[in-house]
């Protein structure tokens, strides 16, 4: 049974995961970044799908705490597209894994279907994603990354 944590402060993107899931996925959700982060680290998620409603250093965190993870817990990040711009931050994810809010449910049906298909693989990440292993993506990196976010 997959498992997918959703962070939002509201219940909407919970609802709306997990209907777009298939019906053995277990949604769990996490109001507050301090929930969120205990439970990727005492009890990590398959997934995770993080919306991204203000500038927080506490995303960044979250983040790492995916790539960290000896499994590297697929996640992807929504929110409003210039939200991050306006605000004068910058995206706290890749721009491959960020998906606005607003996109279309099959794009959204989709970005949920492959984070449950990466979760399931036992290969790594990079490979999970179909692209060759960049430098910043091997174990060693992956920790200095985490802590220059």
């Amino acid at each position: 049974m997959t498992r997918i944590l959703v962070v939002d402060r509201s219940e909407l993107l919970a609802w709306v995961v997990e209907r777009l899931s298939p019906p053995d996925v277990v949604i769990e959700r996490a109001s507050s970044f301090a929930d969120a982060k205990r439970a990727l680290v005492n009890d990590p998620p398959d997934a995770a799908v993080f919306h991204l409603e203000r500038c927080h250093a506490s995303w960044r965190t979250l983040i790492a705490c995916c790539l960290e993870n000896p499994r590297v817990i697929p996640f992807v990040c929504t929110g409003e597209p210039g939200h991050f711009d306006a605000c004068g931050c910058d995206l706290p994810c890749r721009i491959e894994d960020f998906m606005p809010i607003n996109a279309i449910p099959a794009q959204f049906t989709d970005r949920i279907g492959s984070l449950i298909a990466e979760s399931e693989s036992d290969k790594p990440l990079q490979f999970r994603r179909g692209r060759e292993p960049r430098a910043d993506t091997t174990p060693e990196r992956r920790k200095d990354h985490a802590r220059k976010i």
